[in-house]
C-alpha cells in the first residue's frame, strides 16, 4: 500500500484543487437524489421507508468509498446505479417492496461470487476503452446542455456563473479552482436576487424504519439479472476504464466485491444497487482534481458532502427551496467539462472511430430494451460496430494499448 500523500507536505494550490472537487460531487449527489424521490411513490414508501432508503444511499458509499480509497491510496468513489433505481418503478406493479429487497440479497451474493472468481473481470478486454470514453462522454453531455437550457430561462444568474467561470480559469486557475469562484460567486448573486430560501426545521430529524425481505422467484427473475449486467457493466467496469485511462490500476475484483456486500448491506435499509459511480470517478480522477499523487483526497472531500445528505435525508431533499437548482446543476456541469473534453478527445483520437461514435448517440439516445437503458446499450452496440467494421482498427489499438486480452486475442494482430 502507498504512503498517502498529506496535504502538509504538498502546496496549496496542488491540494486545493481535489479538496474543492467535493463541491460538484456533492452537487452532483444532491442532483441524483431526483432518482430515489421520483421512483418512491411508485414503490409505495412511506415517509419513514423513503428517508431510510436516502439514508442507506449515501451512507454506504461514504463508508466504502471511504475505505477503499484510504486502502489503496487512489479514487475509488463508491454510489448507487441510478439506472437500476429507475428500473425498480418499472416492475414496481409486480413486485412489493419487500420483494424487491429479498431480490437484492440475491443481487449482492451473485455479486460476490463473480467477484471473488474473478468472472466479471474477464469481461472488460472485450469492450474498447475508446467505446467506454465514449459512453462517458454521452453521459456528461446533457448536463453541459442543460446549463445553457438554464441561461435561458435566468440569464443574469446563469450568464454571472458562466461568466465568473471563464475568467477564473484565466486568471486564478491553478491556485483557485474556477469551478469554487463560480460557486461562491453564483451563491451570492441568487441571494441577492432573492432566489434562495431557507430549510424547514421540520425535516431535520427524519423517522427511520426497516423493511424486512420477502422472496418471490418472479421477483428474483425479474431484477437480479438487471441488477448484477448494471452493476457490473454499466457501472464498475466503466469506472475501473476511466480509473486506468487515468493512469490508475484499479482492483476490479474487489469492486465486484465490494459492491456484492453494499448491496447485502444496503438491505437494512432499503434497495440499495451500490457501484462504482463513472461520472463521478470521471471528476475525482480527472485533471481539475489536482496532481495526480493527491487524487484520492478529492474523495475524501466527496464524502463530507455524503454524509451531510445521509444524516439530513430529509433536508437534503428540500436543498433547491435554498439554492436554485438551475445554479446547482451548472456549477456540476463546468466541473465536468475537462472531463468532457478529455474523453471526447479519446473518442475522435483513433484508431477506433466508428463503434465509439456510436456509442457516444446510443448513450445520448433514450434506447431501452428490456429493462437494460442507452448506457448500457452503447457499450454493446458500440463494441459490436467496432469488431464487425473496424478490425484492422481495432488491431492497431490492441497494438498501441500492448494488449492480448479479449478481442486483441482474436483480432489476428496481437499487440
Amino acid at each position: 500500500m502507498k504512503s498517502a500523500a498529506s496535504p502538509d507536505v504538498a502546496t496549496r494550490a496542488e491540494w486545493m484543487a481535489p479538496l474543492s472537487v467535493g463541491i460538484p460531487v456533492t452537487i452532483f449527489a444532491l442532483s441524483a437524489l431526483a432518482y430515489p424521490l421520483a421512483v418512491a411513490p411508485a414503490l409505495g414508501l412511506s415517509d419513514p421507508q423513503r428517508t431510510t432508503w436516502i439514508l442507506g444511499l449515501y451512507l454506504l458509499p461514504a463508508v466504502a468509498s471511504f475505505l477503499m480509497t484510504y486502502i489503496y491510496q487512489i479514487p475509488l468513489i463508491i454510489g448507487w446505479s441510478g439506472p437500476a433505481i429507475i428500473f425498480l418503478a418499472s416492475v414496481a406493479a409486480g413486485s412489493t417492496y419487500s420483494d424487491m429487497i429479498g431480490a437484492m440479497i440475491v443481487t449482492g451474493a451473485v455479486l460476490i461470487v463473480l467477484g471473488a472468481t474473478g468472472l466479471s473481470a474477464k469481461i472488460a478486454p472485450f469492450i474498447p476503452a475508446p467505446i467506454v470514453f465514449a459512453v462517458v462522454a454521452g453521459s456528461i453531455l446533457p448536463f453541459l446542455i442543460n446549463a445553457f437550457n438554464f441561461l435561458q430561462s435566468s440569464p443574469l444568474l446563469i450568464g454571472t456563473v458562466l461568466g465568473t467561470y471563464v475568467l477564473a480559469r484565466r486568471f486564478f486557475e491553478p491556485p483557485v479552482p474556477a469551478v469554487l469562484v463560480a460557486f461562491a460567486v453564483g451563491v451570492v448573486v441568487a441571494w441577492l436576487m432573492g432566489e434562495t430560501g431557507g430549510i424547514s426545521s421540520e425535516t431535520l430529524l427524519p423517522s427511520i424504519t426497516a423493511t424486512g425481505p420477502t422472496f418471490t422467484l418472479t421477483s428474483i427473475i425479474t431484477i437480479a439479472p438487471v441488477f448484477v449486467v448494471l452493476i457490473v457493466a454499466n457501472s464498475n467496469l466503466s469506472g475501473s476504464m476511466v480509473l486506468k485511462g487515468a493512469g490508475f490500476n484499479p482492483p476490479r475484483r474487489l469492486i465486484d466485491v465490494v459492491s456484492g456486500i453494499g448491496v447485502l448491506s444496503g438491505t437494512l435499509f432499503g434497495t440499495i444497487p451500490l457501484a462504482l459511480a463513472t461520472n463521478l470517478t470521471a471528476i475525482t480522477t480527472g485533471a481539475e482534481a489536482g496532481p495526480l499523487r493527491l487524487r484520492h483526497w478529492s474523495v475524501y472531500a466527496s464524502i463530507v458532502g455524503f454524509l451531510i445528505i445521509a444524516l439530513l435525508p430529509s433536508t437534503a431533499a428540500d436543498l433547491p427551496n435554498l439554492i436554485p437548482m438551475g445554479l446547482l446543476l451548472t456549477v456540476a456541469a463546468l466541473a465536468m467539462l475537462g472531463v468532457f473534453v478529455s474523453m471526447l478527445g479519446q473518442v475522435v483520437s483513433g484508431p477506433i472511430k466508428v463503434g465509439p461514435v456510436i456509442a457516444l448517440a446510443v448513450a445520448l439516445s433514450d434506447l431501452s430494451l428490456f429493462g437494460l437503458g442507452s448506457f448500457f446499450w452503447a457499450l454493446v452496440l458500440g463494441t459490436l460496430v467496432t469488431r464487425v467494421l473496424e478490425p484492422d482498427a481495432l488491431a492497431d489499438h490492441c497494438a498501441a494499448m500492448e494488449s492480448n486480452e479479449g478481442w486483441c486475442r482474436v483480432s489476428g494482430r496481437e499487440g
